[in-house]
């Protein structure tokens, strides 16, 4: 099945018109030859062998974007103890950022759809390298010596890990993604946007304005927060919590959690919630 380049009447970025075809349910059926046969009739053939894909400039602007998204990383794995890749938002300011590009005459022409996957896997590459490592172990040396890693010695943990992860990657994309064809939630939040952000040019252009405007109510919120009301909540609920609040169990008012749950769903967050409250507010004490 072949799927021709078209060009919706919202964007004049070339879309695949198979992109606008779901995919089976139950995902391909097969041997893991057989598997990987279908997937490249139905997808790849027809649109990733037409449009652009692996380019200097969707490397050059992940690589940017993901070193300064990684920052973000860093600060929610120690909030929270878990990491996000940085695929979506990546995926959307580079769309805003390559399409304003075209308007003043910079760019010939707006990154393709493919491109754009090719720029939030680099990213997102950047983005991990924060992740678990530095917040993980080197945050547990930090407790038990007292010492920060030399800065020498942390930048060797992070190449050598990054190239482990870059060794890794090939058989387990090809075991867990092309074979046994796991769901991983952020990447399908991502590939759903950019599927959006492609064919839907006024929807594309006001979800770029809502992640500006949730960004300045975010940081307006922490301002806030900093300048008085997390003292004033941490009173209210020292009151109504008592000896829980002396053990640390409280609500903490952090726009990042709601934006976490979001992504995680009501189901995974309901979860910890109640796991949570079950382990520290009941059992523990």
């Amino acid at each position: 099945m072949n799927c021709m380049v078209s060009t919706s009447p919202q964007s004049s970025s070339p879309l695949p018109s198979c992109l606008e075809k779901p995919l089976p349910l139950d995902g391909f059926q097969g041997t893991p030859d057989e598997v990987e046969q279908q997937w490249y009739d139905q997808v790849y053939l027809g649109s990733g062998d037409r449009m652009k894909q692996l380019t200097w400039r969707a490397v050059i602007v992940g690589m940017l974007l993901g070193s300064i998204l990684s920052l973000t990383n860093l600060y929610a794995n120690l909030k929270m103890g878990w990491s996000f890749g940085v695929a979506l938002t990546a995926g959307i300011i580079s769309f805003a950022l390559w399409n304003a590009f075209v308007r003043l005459g910079i760019s010939k022409s707006p990154m393709t759809i493919l491109e754009n996957t090719c720029m939030q896997s680099a990213a997102s590459s950047a983005g991990y390298s924060t992740g678990g490592t530095l917040t993980s172990a080197v945050a547990a040396l930090l407790l038990l010596t007292g010492q920060h890693m030399p800065l020498g010695t942390t930048f060797a943990w992070i190449f050598f890990i990054a190239v482990l992860g870059v060794t890794m990657a090939i058989p387990m994309k090809r075991q867990m993604i092309n074979i046994e064809q796991i769901r991983f939630p952020d990447s399908i939040a991502t590939a759903e946007t950019l599927k959006v952000l492609y064919s839907e040019g006024k929807k594309a252009a006001g979800q770029a304005k809502a992640l500006l405007y949730s960004a300045l109510f975010a940081a307006a919120n922490a301002i806030a927060m900093a300048a008085g009301g997390e003292r004033w909540l941490g009173t209210v609920q020292q009151h109504i919590l008592g000896n829980w609040y002396q053990r640390t169990i409280f609500f903490k008012w952090d726009l990042m959690f709601v934006g976490a749950g979001a992504l995680v769903g009501m189901k995974t967050s309901l979860s910890l919630f109640i796991g949570g409250t079950v382990c520290w507010a009941l059992y523990v004490p």
